[in-house]
């Protein structure tokens, strides 16, 4: 996921490498394992989407219940 996300390494490059690394891996593979990678995280990233918007309320709510004085 690293090679692919954060060093932008497209899978069919990683085929290779694994390739010649002497160990055959192939693209349809990877690509299965990405996404079984996605579904297995989509509860964190839900997770953390709630704790964001739940602060991001609870910010709002606090600045409009403030009285400023000029």
């Amino acid at each position: 996921m690293v090679a692919k996300f954060a060093d932008h390494l497209p899978l069919y490059r990683q085929e290779k490498i694994f390739g010649c690394a002497g160990l055959p891996i192939s693209r349809s593979t990877l690509a299965q394992w990405l996404g079984n990678c996605g579904v297995q995280l989509q509860s964190l990233a839900d997770a953390l989407r709630e704790a964001v918007l739940a602060y991001w309320r609870t910010a709002f709510s606090t600045l409009t219940k403030r009285q400023y004085k000029c």
